[in-house]
């Protein structure tokens, strides 16, 4: 009697090794798809006083002052970086891609070379928003900055406002590595506030 070619045997346990695994899949339990993430509350913008904390000192304006943009240089770690959180009213019609697409030109303008990383689409303060990852060249030396943009409503109106908040980075220094994780939890956190 001829035994069977070492080529046969190889493809006869390959096919009940794949027999196996397929009747385990069978009797293995069903695992329930994780449940989707709720949805972020709108967070409307407030017609507040405006105010922040520098160093313990804080800085609070009249009540009819609005604060239309703030630009921090923040020391992280004994590195400097750049935050910057800006709002404006946007005309009736105007829509989220073109709003963003402008926001992204004039960051463009004041840092040329600008060249998009990953562009994605997100929420700020509950509303659909995009992002954006760019490499840039400030005097010479390369940044990395990130843009968040989104359209929020007014609170106790119908009007819409362009909010957008960015961080800008040197990604040469070790000690910033994990600051866009903190970035990304200090917008996820504006609804808190």
């Amino acid at each position: 009697m001829a035994r069977p070619s070492l080529y046969d045997r190889i493809a006869a346990k390959r096919i009940a090794d794949e027999e196996a695994a397929r009747l385990a899949a069978l009797e293995a339990p069903a695992v329930e798809a994780a449940p989707e993430p709720e949805p972020q509350a709108v967070t409307p913008l407030q017609e507040a006083p405006s105010r922040f904390s520098f160093g313990g000192l804080q800085v609070s304006f009249p009540a009819r002052a609005r604060l239309l943009a703030v630009q921090a240089t923040v020391d992280y770690k004994g590195k400097p970086l750049t935050v910057a959180i800006k709002r404006s009213p946007v005309r009736e019609g105007e829509a989220l891609g073109a709003l963003f697409e402008r926001a992204l030109q004039a960051f463009s303008a004041q840092a040329p070379g600008l060249r998009v990383i990953r562009q994605q689409g997100c929420t700020l303060l509950g509303c659909d928003a995009q992002a954006v990852d760019v490499h840039i060249n400030t005097q010479g030396k390369a940044q990395h900055a990130r843009l968040v943009g989104a359209l929020v409503p007014q609170a106790g109106s119908d009007a819409l406002q362009w909010l957008e908040v960015s961080c800008r980075i040197d990604p040469t220094q070790p000690e910033l590595s994990d600051w866009l994780t903190h970035f990304d939890s200090l917008v996820a956190d504006l609804a808190a506030g």
